[in-house]
C-alpha cells in the first residue's frame, strides 16, 4: 500500500497570522504511516508552483465520480503530489446528527481507500461550528492558500463550499486567479443516464443492489467489522452506528483485514430486522477487519 499521511486541523487556528501551519501529522492511532516526502515542501509558506494538487470533496464512498476526479489531479499534477481534502464527520452528521444513519464509508474505510488509491496524503479538518462559519473566502485563504499551499485544486461541478454553501467552482475559479493557483472542474460522470453520486448508492445500497452499487464505486461495498461469537457459534456482525443499513437479504462478501488487505475469508452477509451476522467466516482474533459486500 502507499504511504500516506494524514493531517488533521485545528480549527481554533484558522487565520492565524503565525507562519507555523495549523496541520499536524494525524494521532499514532490513525491508520497512516509516515509521510514519503517533508511537508515543508508542499504546505506552509512554500511557494505556489512547488504546492500540491488536493481533490475537495466529501468523498462518502469513493465511486466512479471521485476517480475521474483523482484521473485530472494526476494528469494536472506533472510529477507534484496529489493530495484529498475531505472534513470530518460528514457535515450532514453535524447539521443533522438524529438523523438516520446514511454514510457509506466510515472515516477509517476513508483513510484506507485514499491510501489504496494512490494519494499522497489526505487533509481531515474538523467540521464544526466554527469551520461551518468560514466563509467561501475564508476557507480559500486560510485553509487551501496558507495551510495547504496548493498550487491546483480539482472539484467536481457540483462543488459547494464555505458557510451557507455559498462558494461556487466560478467563484473558486476567481480566487485561484487571484491568489495563483489553478481549478480544474470535472463533468459529472453518469452511467445509464443516471448520475454517479454518493446519494444513488445510498439508494441502491437500501435497496438490496449491493453488485450494481459495487460498480458504481469501482470495488466492493467496504464496511468495518466488529465481530462476535455466541455460545452457539453464531457469529455477529456489530454495524457501525453511523453507517447505513442495506435492505434485508443474504450478500456475498469477503472478510479481509482493512489495512493491508490481507483476505481471510470468502463468507455470506445476512442482514434482517434483528441486526447481522455472518455464515462461514469464523471469528477471526482482530480488530481492525473489513467487510466488501460483493453482491
Amino acid at each position: 500500500m502507499p504511504n500516506l499521511v494524514e493531517w488533521f486541523f485545528d480549527p481554533a487556528r484558522i487565520g492565524a497570522t503565525s507562519s507555523a501551519m495549523p496541520f499536524a501529522p494525524s494521532p499514532p492511532e490513525a491508520s497512516c504511516v509516515s509521510r514519503p516526502y517533508d511537508a515543508p515542501a508542499f504546505c506552509g509558506d512554500s511557494e505556489a508552483s512547488a504546492g500540491p494538487v488536493l481533490l475537495l470533496g466529501n468523498f462518502d464512498g469513493f465511486h466512479l465520480g471521485h476517480a475521474a476526479l483523482l484521473d485530472a489531479g494526476r494528469d494536472a499534477a506533472g510529477g507534484r503530489p496529489v493530495g484529498v481534502l475531505s472534513v470530518e464527520p460528514h457535515p450532514r452528521q453535524f447539521f443533522a446528527p438524529a438523523a438516520a444513519a446514511f454514510r457509506i464509508a466510515s472515516a477509517k474505510v476513508k483513510r484506507e481507500t485514499f491510501a489504496r488509491r494512490g494519494f499522497a496524503f489526505s487533509c481531515a479538518p474538523r467540521f464544526d461550528a466554527t469551520f461551518a462559519r468560514q466563509s467561501p473566502e475564508a476557507f480559500v485563504r486560510d485553509v487551501l492558500v496558507r495551510s495547504v499551499g496548493v498550487s491546483q485544486v480539482v472539484v467536481g461541478e457540483d462543488f459547494r463550499f464555505g458557510a451557507g454553501r455559498a462558494g461556487t467552482t466560478e467563484r473558486l475559479r476567481a480566487m485561484g486567479d487571484e491568489l495563483g493557483f489553478g481549478v480544474s472542474v470535472v463533468a459529472t460522470v453518469r452511467r445509464q443516464d443516471a448520475r454517479c453520486s454518493s446519494s444513488l448508492i445510498r439508494h441502491l445500497l437500501r435497496e438490496g443492489e449491493a453488485a450494481t452499487a459495487g460498480t458504481l464505486l469501482g470495488d466492493p461495498w467496504t464496511v468495518e467489522a466488529r465481530l462476535r461469537r455466541s455460545l452457539g457459534g453464531r457469529v455477529s456482525v456489530a454495524w457501525p452506528d453511523e453507517i447505513l443499513r442495506p435492505a434485508p437479504g443474504r450478500y456475498n462478501a469477503r472478510l479481509r483485514r482493512l489495512a493491508g488487505g490481507e483476505a481471510l475469508a470468502e463468507c455470506r452477509l445476512i442482514a434482517n430486522g434483528d441486526g447481522f451476522r455472518l455464515d462461514g467466516a469464523g471469528a477471526p482474533e482482530a480488530s481492525d477487519l473489513a467487510l466488501d459486500i460483493v453482491s
